[in-house]
């Protein structure tokens, strides 16, 4: 419901935690999913249960909860990546024109860290592409960092974006080394079901 919901209306949504940044989270309840924007460290995990409670905000067109919204943890249970979908630039414009929170996908670009006076912004630059993919502030920056200039496969869940950037919230990065354009030729060893899109 919330999801199709409206500006400024209050509405609660019980699911289950499936991504998380250092500042932001992604709950799904198995046929939605809606980015809840903290604004600030918290302690949830992939796998928690909650109910979240509030008044939608929006931004760039994507129906959000915020920083004002109440979250009560239920309980905690398992929870597992779904296999992820590989996005080329074409697939990444596409998703653009039609944003839905919480799909999973692996993206392919270098990764890219800049600064502007205290921000530090941490993107994936994709060959041909519209939109870079902007990473939403992770749990470990020292990880992710460590990969700076690296060609990188990005795994991760898409959270809608701007006039120029897609975002994420990252799960796991690797470093690819082929040029080859071939995708299904550069899979990392991890992977062993690929879906295309």
């Amino acid at each position: 419901e919330a999801v199709n919901g409206t500006v400024g209306n209050s509405y609660s949504v019980k699911g289950t935690i499936i991504a998380i940044s250092s500042i932001s989270l992604i709950v799904s309840d198995e046929t939605n999913s809606i980015y809840i924007y903290l604004g600030q460290s918290h302690s949830y995990t992939a796998g928690d249960v909650i109910v979240v409670s509030g008044a939608l905000s929006e931004y760039y067109g994507n129906l959000q909860f915020n920083n004002q919204a109440e979250i009560t943890l239920l309980y905690h249970t398992a929870y597992s990546d779904p296999t992820p979908s590989y996005y080329s630039n074409l697939d990444i414009t596409n998703y653009m024109n039609n944003k839905q929170i919480g799909v999973f996908v692996c993206v392919k670009g270098v990764y890219q860290i800049t600064t502007s006076g205290t921000k530090t912004y941490r993107n994936v630059i994709i060959d041909e592409c519209t939109y870079n993919i902007g990473i939403v502030t992770p749990i470990d920056s020292d990880y992710v960092d460590g990969y700076n200039g690296e060609n990188v496969f990005v795994y991760g869940y898409l959270v809608g974006g701007n006039t120029s950037y897609c975002n994420m919230i990252i799960t796991k990065l690797e470093v690819y080394t082929t040029t080859e354009n071939n995708f299904s030729a550069v899979l990392p060893e991890s992977w062993t079901n690929v879906q295309a899109v």
